[in-house]
């Protein structure tokens, strides 16, 4: 299956499966934390501290990949929100 013109979901969804199916058991627990770039056609990734260098790598490497990014380890890749300080400590 090619990923030129998946939509968002099933880029996501392909990039999950590819992650779970091939990729997981060679990047946990080692590389938790760590941010991964898959090229949804090949299953080829690259890891980096940061998304955006490691899909720079990759895409470096494999100029026309349609890639999906992930965090290792973790179920989400950012998180959004907001914590709250008390004045009292």
């Amino acid at each position: 299956m090619s990923g030129e013109g998946l939509t968002k979901e099933q880029l996501c969804s392909l990039g999950s499966k590819i992650y779970q199916d091939r990729i997981k058991n060679l990047v946990e627990p080692q590389e938790k934390g760590k941010y991964i770039a898959i090229d949804v056609d090949s299953g080829d990734f690259e890891l980096a501290k940061d998304l955006l260098t490691a899909s720079r790598i990759l895409k470096k490497r494999r100029p026309q990949s349609v890639r999906f990014g992930a965090r290792v380890g973790y179920p989400a890749a950012f998180r959004a929100g907001w914590q709250s300080h008390s004045a009292d400590g």
